[in-house]
C-alpha cells in the first residue's frame, strides 16, 4: 500500500483523514486518524478499504 493511497483511499471511501506529527514522546512519529459520521459509515469504509484490491497489494 502506497502512503498515497493511503490518504486517498480513506477519503473516497468517507473518511474525514488527518495526520498528525508527535512533539512528544516518540518525536518523529507521525499519526494517521479518521473520523467517520457514525459507525455506520465506519464500517462501509472499512468494508470498501479491505475489498480494494490496491490496499490488499
Amino acid at each position: 500500500m502506497s502512503r498515497v493511497w493511503g490518504f486517498s483511499g480513506f477519503m473516497s471511501d468517507g473518511a474525514e483523514v488527518s495526520i498528525w506529527t508527535v512533539s512528544a514522546g516518540e518525536v518523529g512519529n507521525m499519526v494517521f486518524a479518521t473520523r467517520y459520521d457514525s459507525y455506520e459509515a465506519y464500517g462501509k469504509c472499512m468494508d470498501a478499504v479491505y475489498a480494494d484490491p490496491a490496499f490488499q497489494a
